[in-house]
């Protein structure tokens, strides 16, 4: 979780500078799906100033969260403290991208 908070320092540091980045399409052309003809879904990830700002929210939070888990899940046993530590990284990427989603109108 240290090395996405330094990375959404460092995409953060970019936006702040008033550059937008787009992952994985961009507005207008998208990545589409086709499922048979009918359905065209678009995706992608973008970081503007306030998605940024949200991006050092979760993933500095989603650190702190760890490193209190890692002293406070100590009596665990290794399956439980595993078992853990996915769900809560699993949180976090749901959040990620949430927060990252492309909206295009």
């Amino acid at each position: 979780m240290v090395a996405s908070f330094t990375i959404s320092v460092v995409a953060f540091w970019h936006v702040f500078h008033g550059s937008t980045l787009h992952f994985a399409g961009s507005p207008g052309s998208g990545c589409p799906v086709r499922t048979g003809g009918l359905v065209s879904i678009s995706w992608g990830l973008t970081v503007d100033q306030l998605s940024g700002t949200m991006l050092l929210v979760v993933t500095g939070v989603g650190t702190l969260i760890h490193v209190y888990s890692a002293s406070y899940m100590s009596h665990e046993d290794d399956f439980g403290y595993a078992r853990y530590f996915a769900y809560l990284n699993l949180f976090v990427a749901a959040m990620l991208t949430l927060v990252l989603a492309t909206t295009w109108s």
